[in-house]
């Protein structure tokens, strides 16, 4: 039986590939059919994980069900194109006027980065924290839905392009069953015995197989 954690990351892949309308690209999600005119954005993408989960000893039983705490984390990706080749600003070669377009150029590129990464969180925050999306689009109750962070990192120059990266955090709890594995038979024989009888000087074969001794 599989775990609703695995479910619940599942349901949220489709969840956000369905509503995305071409607006951002979600890792794993797979759409019969997609042409290229379909995904107008492809600079932006979502990659859904299941970060960590905790199992509160007070809130479940040994042998099940067990609530399950789940924290599942949103990582942001956006690009924006520059208009001159940013790595001239590391280049030693470079004149101090092309070094100066091409920070000017960085950043603008760095503010259109960060205009689309705040769409892109507004558009993942609308569709998780949708009302009717409480359950993550599970079939049984989802218990505290909650995104509780967004986080942006530094913009970073790469080639062409400005790249800015950020994660969103969901925590949610839900019931988890306990069914235990299968159990597989081992192949018989799993092992041999062999009993060996040794005779002391003492003793004679008959006596040494009764496990008799003789003494003086």
């Amino acid at each position: 039986m599989t775990m609703n954690f695995r479910l619940i990351k599942a349901s949220v892949v489709n969840l956000l590939g369905t509503a995305a309308a071409g607006r951002y690209r979600t890792i794993g999600f797979q759409k019969p059919g997609q042409g290229a005119a379909e995904v107008k954005d492809n600079n932006r993408s979502v990659q859904v994980y299941y970060s960590s989960g905790d199992f509160p000893k007070s809130a479940g039983n040994p042998s099940g069900p067990t609530t399950h705490e789940i924290t599942i984390n949103f990582d942001l990706t956006v690009s924006a194109p520059a208009r001159v080749d940013l790595s001239v600003i590391q280049n030693p070669a470079s004149t101090p006027a092309q070094i100066q377009s091409a920070l000017a150029a960085l950043q603008e590129a760095a503010n259109l980065a960060d205009d689309s990464i705040d769409e892109l969180a507004d558009n993942i925050y609308q569709e998780i924290m949708d009302a009717r999306n409480i359950d993550l689009g599970l079939a049984r109750p989802v218990a505290s839905r909650w995104i509780g962070n967004i986080n942006k990192d530094d913009p970073l120059p790469r080639g062409k392009l400005v790249v800015l990266t950020g994660t969103m955090q969901l925590t949610c709890k839900i019931d988890e069953q306990v069914s235990g594995e299968t159990p597989v038979s081992a192949v018989a024989p799993a092992f041999d015995t062999e009993i060996e009888v040794y005779q002391t000087d003492s003793a004679t074969a008959d006596e040494a197989e009764a496990g008799v001794l003789t003494g003086g």
